[in-house]
C-alpha cells in the first residue's frame, strides 16, 4: 500500500473522528496506534486533528497481561486518547485496550475501525465506529 492510500484512509477516518468529538462536545488530546497496521494511519489522523501520536503495542504474551504504550510522540503521560484499529473483530481483547488506556489513566472517547464485523456498537463503554459495518445476517 503507498503512502497516498495510508493518507486518504486516514482522512475519511479523520472525518468520522470530527463529527463523533463534536456530538459528544469533545476534545481530542491524542490518537493512538494499534501494533503495525495502526501506527501509520494514527499517524496521520494526529497530524489532522493537531493532536498528540501514541504507539499502543499490544500483549503477545508471556507473563504480562497488558499493552504497552510508546509516549515519545506526547506531550504529557496523561491523555485523553481515541483507541484505533485496523479493523475489529469481536474479539475480548478490544476491552483489554480501552482498559489499557484507562490504566496509564488515559479517558478513550471513541475506537475507530476501518471495518466493524461486529454487531457492538461499543466496547467496553466506550463507542465504536467503523467506516464499513459488514457482518453475516
Amino acid at each position: 500500500m503507498t503512502g497516498a492510500r495510508i493518507k486518504i484512509m486516514a482522512d475519511l477516518m479523520t472525518d468520522v473522528i470530527l463529527e463523533e468529538l463534536d456530538a459528544m462536545e469533545e476534545e481530542c488530546d491524542a490518537v493512538v496506534g494499534i501494533a503495525i497496521n495502526g501506527i501509520p494511519i494514527a499517524a496521520y489522523v494526529s497530524e489532522a486533528l493537531e493532536c498528540d501520536f501514541v504507539i499502543h503495542r499490544p500483549h503477545v504474551g508471556g507473563d504480562v497481561k497488558v499493552g504497552l504504550f510508546s509516549h515519545n510522540y506526547a506531550k504529557r503521560r496523561e491523555q485523553e486518547g481515541r483507541h484505533r484499529r485496523r479493523r475489529a473483530r469481536h474479539r475480548p481483547d478490544h476491552g483489554e485496550r480501552d482498559l489499557d488506556i484507562k490504566d496509564a489513566r488515559g479517558t478513550p472517547l471513541l475506537a475507530l475501525v476501518i471495518v466493524n464485523k461486529s454487531a457492538l456498537d461499543a466496547i467496553a463503554g466506550v463507542p465504536l465506529r467503523g467506516l464499513i459495518r459488514a457482518r453475516a445476517l
